[in-house]
């Protein structure tokens, strides 16, 4: 794996391998996660600048937070939540974090603010178009015309176990973070399922993100 990241480095950010040298801003992360889960996924190395390619290593306890927020931002701040492959390399006087992204299944994936990301070459960029949305979700089976929403459904037309199912297991590693498992998961309302997703979202938000 270490010259295959090595050979990587040497070639520069190309549209399926980003550099970064430090995790200094979660939301620009998360962003880079959704562009690669959107596309066709990819590699993002932490520990190289991005300007120049120069290698500036992590230390040991650089390490253990890098993976730990890595882990964070893809259940966190990635909506619906990923898991990503997390591996270190070895380099002269430190190590790399090379966090690997695969192609998402659950397409259109957006950020916590809502913002759908693709990858632009070595860049990203914000898509807005509804029928770019559309023809990422049938892609990945997600969408069906005749499967199409009704118009002016509220999340109080649906019923309440069924989505507390769909959330428990679409979000289950951030309720487990929350205490929100087994009986406390059963016993606590979609309010409060909801509210321990996405602070300050109500469930019909939540649901409308997620395409439900």
């Amino acid at each position: 794996m270490m010259n295959d990241i090595l050979k990587q480095i040497k070639a520069g950010e190309v549209s399926g391998v980003q550099f970064k040298e430090r995790i200094l801003d979660k939301y620009d992360i998360a962003c880079e996660l959704v562009a690669f889960s959107n596309s066709h996924g990819g590699k993002l190395i932490v520990g190289i600048k991005d300007k120049t390619g120069e290698t500036n290593a992590l230390s040991y306890s650089e390490v253990q937070e890098t993976t730990n927020l890595l882990s964070d931002i893809a259940s966190e701040n990635v909506v619906p939540s990923i898991l990503i492959k997390i591996d270190t390399v070895e380099v002269e006087d430190g190590n790399l974090v090379v966090a690997t992204v695969k192609e998402g299944l659950n397409k259109p994936y957006h950020d916590n603010k809502g913002i759908v990301w693709v990858k632009n070459g070595a860049d990203k960029r914000k898509v807005f178009d509804n029928a770019e949305l559309a023809e990422m979700m049938t892609d990945c089976g997600s969408f069906a015309p005749d499967e199409a929403g009704v118009r002016d459904a509220t999340v109080n037309d649906l019923d309440a176990t069924t989505i507390k199912q769909f959330l428990g297991n679409r979000f289950e590693r951030v309720l487990e973070k929350k205490g929100l498992t087994g009986d406390a998961f059963n016993e606590a309302s979609l309010d409060m399922i909801c509210s321990a997703i996405a602070k300050g979202h109500d469930c019909e938000k939540i649901l409308r993100n997620l395409r439900f």
